[in-house]
């Protein structure tokens, strides 16, 4: 509890959780998903089926803060088996879910992260980061701050609001590989601190923005 006190500094620490979705490679063993539940990543994620993916798995983490996460998923590229016979980048169907706890956001926080992910003058820069701009997957539309307040009922939506204790990035192309995946947990770690200090206005929420704040030697 100290540790976490002195990290956080009277700041809600963020939670976060990832959904990563594979796809096997051919000759994939066929245990592979009872190997990463009990060998790589035990107590900490479990693998799930998806109805979304052609012959993959998605690997679902509890809630956990950034530098746990960073910690915990080594074991995950560590392992040969798995970075092997799975694939991410190279699929047309897996992708990268990170559910941020709303412990750690204001209503206003929320509104500036629909603003900021699904804006159009930011469009080049989010797909860049994301590594798609998948239509089906991952819709984006133009949004207010006060939006918010007004969920969509949408699952496919670029920030998915509909969850009771998080919100979704769904815009993120699946990445099994260590310095792919830290950049998209990085980024969701920038972004949520980005719009922390900001304000509402559009010129604070572009894209040129954020990549000066992170620029910041702090």
């Amino acid at each position: 509890p100290n540790e976490l006190q002195q990290q956080n500094k009277g700041k809600k620490l963020m939670y976060c959780g990832v959904e990563l979705e594979v796809e096997r490679r051919r000759n994939c063993p066929d245990d592979i998903a009872h190997h990463i539940n009990n060998e790589v990543l035990p107590n900490f994620a479990i693998c799930k089926s998806d109805g979304s993916l052609d012959n993959g798995f998605e690997v679902v983490t509890g809630p956990s803060s950034f530098k746990y996460h960073k910690t915990k998923w080594e074991e995950f590229f560590n392992s040969r088996l798995c970075q092997d016979n799975l694939k991410g980048w190279n699929t047309d169907t897996a992708g990268l879910h990170i559910h941020i706890g709303r412990k750690s956001l204001t209503p206003l926080n929320i509104g500036k992260i629909l603003v900021f992910i699904n804006d159009d003058m930011n469009k080049d820069f989010i797909n860049h980061i994301a590594g798609r701009s998948s239509e089906q997957w991952a819709k984006k539309s133009p949004k207010k701050v006060s939006d918010v307040l007004r969920p969509t009922g949408e699952k496919y939506e670029a920030v998915n609001t509909n969850h009771h204790a998080t919100i979704e990035l769904r815009i993120f192309r699946s990445n099994i590989a260590r310095h792919g995946f830290y950049r998209v947990l990085e980024f969701t770690d920038a972004m949520v601190n980005f719009v922390k200090q900001t304000n509402c206005t559009t010129t604070s929420l572009h894209y040129t923005a954020f990549t000066r704040y992170v620029s910041q030697p702090e």
